[in-house]
């Protein structure tokens, strides 16, 4: 048994797809701009960490656009992430870039200051959305895990889950991010 319960599972593959692809759509009808910009930083990043061009300006993008419902409640944490030097995050990015493994890539982005395991995913999945996906609070909700040490391991065993999920019900990441998310803010404003 898994550890991560998707408890909107339908009786038939084709149903829970098809649920995923509606939660998806919900979610991009409210989100797309914002998330078609961090998508474009990430490919610039992509792009940019090739050319040995420098990224701190597109990283700004993709972190601003993860953080944003914390920046009110926790501005210090824009505070630690401004501290970071070009240097230093155009160094992490070609390392998180060309990282042989998964754990590789998300611990190097760890090193710079303001980032956690979600921004760290938010930050791989704007790279590589093929690959990564986002972990986070609401993701989380929506499998029925309310209580969790937010570690690179529980990254890890999430982004397995999900890459198998989404496999077996022929969606992308980024699909089944969006549907994760839409049922997690739900769960939310349904307890309030």
């Amino acid at each position: 048994m898994s550890e991560f319960d998707f408890k909107f599972e339908e009786d038939t593959i084709e149903k829970t797809r098809a649920l995923i692809l509606k939660l998806s759509k919900e979610h991009m009808e409210a989100y797309s701009e914002q998330e078609k910009r961090a998508l474009g930083a990430g490919k610039a990043i992509k792009n940019a960490v090739k050319d040995g061009a420098n990224t701190k300006e597109n990283l700004r993008i993709i972190y601003d656009w993860k953080q944003e419902s914390v920046a009110k409640r926790f501005w210090q944490v824009f505070e630690q992430f401004d501290k970071n030097t070009e240097e230093d995050i155009s160094d992490a990015l070609k390392l998180a870039v060309s990282a042989q493994t998964d754990r590789s890539a998300v611990a190097v982005l760890l090193g710079l200051g303001g980032v956690q395991v979600p921004v760290a995913s938010a930050i791989l999945a704007m790279i590589y959305p093929e690959k990564y996906t986002i972990i986070d609070r609401l993701a989380l909700r929506a499998l029925n895990k309310d209580k969790y040490n937010m570690s690179v391991d529980l990254y890890l065993r999430y982004l397995n889950f999900c890459r198998a999920f989404a496999k077996r019900h022929v969606v992308t990441l980024r699909q089944l991010d969006h549907a994760l998310w839409t049922l997690g803010a739900k769960k939310v404003r349904s307890k309030k």
